[in-house]
């Protein structure tokens, strides 16, 4: 009985303590890693010099129950929440040129990520809650 007690309070705690997490990279140095949504928190700053090199914006999105069936989005918004530029998939890519193009016409730029499910009909039915990952401010 104690092996069945121990076995349970070492194992419970990791399925209600897993989290999503994110990593925000650019050109390969990582600027924010974190699983806590927080609009003011997660603010990055990219120095202009940074998007001159030949290199990417690197989102990765880590979700700790992946639900089968559902489709995941990572999209970069401007200060008027209007879409900039999206990907499919858990990670997005962009280069350093097209960011440098997108913040011509806004000093900061939000990313979201949310999950629909594939399935049409349910897509109808549910309702979508994006997430905040981080801010990128232009220096």
């Amino acid at each position: 009985m104690k092996l069945f007690a121990y076995f349970l309070c070492s194992w419970l705690p990791g399925i209600f303590l897993s989290q999503d997490t994110w990593r925000v990279s650019l050109n390969n140095k990582t600027l924010l890693s974190t699983s806590v949504e927080n609009a003011d928190k997660n603010i990055v700053v990219v120095p202009s010099s940074q998007l001159r090199q030949a290199s990417y914006l690197a989102v990765r999105y880590t979700e700790a129950n992946k639900k089968k069936k559902w489709e995941r989005t990572i999209a970069l918004y401007n200060d008027q929440d209007a879409e900039l530029y999206h990907q499919e998939g858990s990670q997005l890519k962009i280069k350093t040129g097209e960011l440098s193009r997108l913040f011509k016409d806004s000093r900061s730029i939000k990313i979201y990520t949310w999950s629909l499910p594939t399935d049409p009909q349910m897509k109808q039915i549910i309702r979508i809650r994006r997430i905040h990952l981080c801010t990128l401010l232009l220096k």
